[in-house]
């Protein structure tokens, strides 16, 4: 489970960064912290100074892991309305950069069909959603698509 994983090195690298940890588990930035809010929420970890530490006075309980299945079905209209707005700020020839995230799949989904775009991702779902549009330039973490 990523959290205990990422319970074990708070645990062993006392005042650690975000970045550190970001660079021990594989995931994004904005994974690490996601899992630092639970973690924060249930008084596992606490920051300090920019530095993230262990409480050791903790039960070690977690009441609620994020769960990327939940999540994506969760405030639907409001993700897909922001996709969409998103999506209409995007013009032809642009270069822009869809990060991971349970929102922004609904840019990739609610680009035109045939406008021609560079677009960088390194999310799987993203890249589903953009290769069956043609005229897109797709530099996709570990190559081009």
């Amino acid at each position: 489970m990523r959290i205990s994983e990422l319970v074990s090195i708070i645990k062993g690298n006392p005042g650690i960064t975000v970045k550190e940890c970001t660079a021990l588990t594989g995931v994004s930035d904005m994974t690490v912290r996601r899992d630092l809010a639970v973690l924060m929420k249930n008084n596992i970890a606490v920051i300090r100074k920019g530095r993230i530490e262990y409480n050791p006075n903790s039960s070690g309980v977690i009441e609620q892991d994020y769960n990327l299945r939940t999540e994506k079905n969760t405030r639907l209209v409001q993700k897909s309305a922001i996709g969409k707005f998103a999506a209409s700020l995007v013009k032809p020839n642009d270069s822009v950069i869809i990060d991971t995230g349970t929102t922004t799949v609904h840019i990739a989904r609610n680009l035109p069909a045939n406008i021609s775009l560079t677009v960088m991702s390194f999310n799987v779902n993203i890249l589903y959603e953009l290769l069956p549009k043609p005229n897109l330039n797709l530099l996709f973490a570990g190559g081009f698509y």
